[in-house]
């Protein structure tokens, strides 16, 4: 089932194809499209996550009394720009991207523990061949997706892992089950412990043959993006994370986490405003330093330069 969702303020063609060459190094994209439409989708999931960062900054710099669900001319400059963004943020700008080169594709919602359609998940489809169909997610933060996971299976997906991540997918009943391993992931675990079962936990429950319009989202972004709870971190905790080389490279509050070229996770801390400023100027160059003021002196973030 295909929906042809309209999408207004959305990236043109000519927009979308230098995005891909000049800002996620693809080459000549123009030319791959006719050749290879799936490679170059993989590409494009693949660059967007070594370069394109999910993060919280943007939505903690702004002022508590003008913070709103961003608007879809508001995501498309902010991915234009680099900035990136978090799950809605990314997953809708790609998919206004990948609609923008041609592709048949739609948004389907995912549920994450409690919190209904707080997930946005791409289908893209006939890629392969008539009714195929194909899962994109570049809004996953800490547990990349670099390829296009093909949804031809029966009951459970081949395994895949990337970076430190290991993942798969299931079905059950209507729905497709995005699990990780617990193993290597213990932070993912405790966060998601009520879904833990044999050693995996689910991410998110995936509504893949419901295909919705933007505004299907419109009342959980919202609150998302405005709404400060005690079981929510998005509003506070300053996250910023990217894989460049296909590696974790991720900046939590006062901790960074790096990744080296054996897959351990390295972890160290920052022991003043200046040494956290100076490493985002070093790694995430887009962020202006008053903007990265404006979210440090948030004051629903606490940043501890003691920790051992």
């Amino acid at each position: 089932m295909t929906k042809d969702v309209k999408i207004e303020s959305g990236i043109t063609s000519e927009e979308g194809f230098r995005f891909v060459r000049d800002v996620l190094g693809v080459t000549s994209p123009e030319d791959k499209r006719t050749s290879d439409p799936k490679g170059l989708l993989d590409d494009i999931v693949c660059h967007w996550q070594q370069i394109i960062p999910y993060q919280t900054i943007c939505s903690i710099a702004t002022p508590n009394k003008e913070r709103h669900r961003p608007t879809l001319l508001e995501i498309k400059n902010d991915i234009l720009a680099k900035y990136g963004g978090r799950c809605y943020h990314s997953n809708v700008g790609c998919f206004m991207l990948i609609k923008a080169l041609g592709y048949n594709a739609a948004l389907v919602p995912g549920d994450v523990l409690d919190l209904k359609g707080a997930h946005v998940v791409i289908i893209v489809y006939n890629l392969s061949g008539e009714g195929s169909r194909h899962l994109a997610d570049v809004g996953t933060g800490g547990w990349p997706t670099f390829q296009l996971i093909p949804l031809d299976f029966e009951k459970e997906s081949p395994e895949y892992h990337e970076s430190f991540s290991r993942y798969k997918f299931v079905r059950r009943g209507d729905l497709i089950l995005r699990q990780h391993n617990a193993e290597n992931d213990s932070a993912g675990a405790d966060f998601f412990k009520k879904t833990l079962r044999d050693g995996w936990y689910t991410y998110a429950e995936i509504h893949h043959e419901m295909p919705v319009d933007v505004s299907h989202f419109d009342d959980v972004m919202s609150m998302m993006y405005t709404t400060i709870s005690e079981d929510s971190t998005l509003l506070r905790r300053i996250w910023c994370m990217a894989f460049p080389s296909r590696r974790l490279l991720s900046i939590r509050n006062t901790t960074l986490l790096m990744e080296n070229e054996e897959g351990k996770v390295q972890k160290t801390y920052f022991r003043s405003r200046e040494e956290m400023i100076t490493t985002f100027s070093r790694f995430f160059p887009q962020f202006a330093e008053t903007m990265l003021t404006a979210a440090m002196d948030d004051e629903n973030i606490k940043l501890d330069f003691n920790r051992k």
